[in-house]
């Protein structure tokens, strides 16, 4: 699978999770309004079946009669005491006397002149009412007109709820039971945050019941927690990220984990050099064998050749792929400036774990399980690119020109790999071979440039393009 392939995939798997993240969203909103519609449609149905009271017939019961029916963990209505007043009585509701020696008085500074038909001679009539701050009701010569009836006052009639308290209205939940199970944590970076529900005494919500522990909300919540965790942190594929322990080799050679890499491989020799800097210069780590790269010597000219690049290239943090269907992954970047200006075509060339190759190093997966880490902490701890030099063998003038000569016999053209057309490259290698020598005397990997149509090494012409990582 090509890198446009992985990233178009990443970016459907991405897209996917998202919409069943949202899908389970709705779902649990929709889940927490079912379980308030019984009891809403409750109070609805009651409150449309209880009778309009007739004029004349005493009002629906105060808010203080209906708050001491009313569990004491529900708040109570205290209503303020009214300034000025000696008649007015120190609670409950406010007593109106239609006497005609007392006007009707029902709040400080207010009067309401009820219609004629609710006065009596016999004895005082009482109407117990209700008034809130905002009510301003002042005297008027006509008569009024009768007051509607509230349908809150008709929902909280004495025969609604057949002498039982009144029940609270349904709360929409605000917080998920239990709370969510912590986070698997993304490798390098930490223990992911652990995610509990609010206090719901800071949070002013009373403790929810062992049934509603049990409605399945919490489930629901915690498979939208788990879906989320598995979009965020650990999609970032090209990241160097993993931490592993220093190999043993590293402490006993005078190396330190962290220190920049230079690695150097030889076709022919199917052998891959690591080497770390210590000190000054760069030393050589370890030799790892190749278990397998595949084509033949010579650099890789176009996609689907299936050759084994020859060269120069870097590796950046980006080039990383610890999610590699081989284990683990250093992709080198092919094709670099110079491939390109000669019309090398191609991609997603690595070295990796596993034993197959189809223009690829595989060093299996033991094997890169020491390079990838060691590459990893290099680029980590402050190396901007860790340079590869891909060689066809020991760059000396005998080995190019015994492998620049063409085939002596019939056996010989047989057993050319893959019967790749000969083709000579003396030109290509001694090319290469001035990178290689720079480095065998100074042990510093030299600063590779594209120029024209070769490589240049040290200080390079602005026409020149430097080999770089991503």
């Amino acid at each position: 699978m090509t890198l446009k392939h992985r990233k178009w995939a990443r970016f459907l798997g991405l897209s996917v999770a998202s919409a069943v993240s949202l899908c389970l969203g709705a779902f649990l909103s929709y889940e927490a309004a079912r379980q308030q519609e019984p009891a809403t449609q409750l109070l609805a149905e009651q409150a449309l079946a209880a009778p309009i009271p007739a004029a004349g017939t005493p009002a629906a019961p105060s808010p203080e009669k209906l708050a001491a029916q009313i569990p004491d963990a529900a708040p109570k209505f205290e209503p303020k005491p009214a300034p000025d007043v000696a008649a007015a009585p120190p609670s409950g509701p406010i007593l109106a006397s239609l006497d005609s020696d007392a006007p009707p008085v029902f709040s400080p500074a207010t009067a309401l002149n009820l219609p004629a038909d609710l006065r009596s001679d016999d004895a005082p009539a009482y109407v117990e009412a209700s008034l809130t701050p905002s009510d301003d009701v002042t005297p008027a010569a006509a008569k009024p007109e009768p007051l509607p009836a509230e349908p809150e006052q008709a929902a909280t009639n004495d025969d609604l709820f057949h002498g039982r308290p009144a029940p609270l209205p349904p709360a929409r939940p605000t917080f998920v039971p239990g709370g969510l199970p912590p986070t698997p944590p993304v490798p390098g970076q930490g223990p992911a945050p652990v995610l509990s529900a609010p206090s719901t005494a800071s949070a002013g919500l009373a403790s929810p019941t062992p049934g509603a522990q049990q409605a399945g909300l919490s489930g629901f919540a915690n498979a939208l927690a788990a879906i989320s965790s598995s979009v965020g942190g650990a999609s970032s594929a090209l990241s160097p990220a993993e931490t592993e322990p220093a190999p043993p080799e590293v402490a006993s050679g005078g190396f330190k984990m962290g220190a920049p890499v230079y690695i150097r491989i030889f076709k022919k020799e199917s052998v891959l050099e690591l080497w770390m800097k210590r000190g000054e210069t760069y030393a050589l780590y370890k030799t790892f064998p190749i278990c397998r790269w595949s084509g033949g010597l010579g650099p890789k000219e176009h996609v689907a050749d299936y050759q084994a690049p020859e060269g120069f290239y870097e590796i950046s943090a980006r080039q990383l792929n610890p999610h590699s269907h081989y284990h683990l992954a250093l992709n080198l970047g092919y094709p670099n400036a110079y491939d390109r200006r000669h019309g090398a075509t191609g991609d997603s060339v690595m070295i990796h774990g596993d034993c197959k190759s189809v223009g690829c190093f595989a060093m299996t997966d033991a094997g890169i399980d020491q390079i990838y880490p060691i590459v990893a902490a290099a680029l980590r701890n402050g190396e901007h690119e860790a340079p590869v030099h891909i060689f066809p063998f020991r760059m000396t003038e005998q080995a190019i020109a015994r492998e620049s000569a063409p085939p002596s016999n019939l056996l010989s053209f047989l057993g050319q790999e893959k019967a790749r057309p000969h083709r000579d490259w003396s030109a290509f290698w001694r090319n290469l071979k001035e990178g290689y020598d720079l480095f065998e005397r100074s042990h510093i990997p030299p600063m590779a440039y594209a120029c024209g149509d070769r490589y240049e090494f040290g200080d390079a012409g602005r026409t020149c393009t430097r080999i770089a990582g991503w």
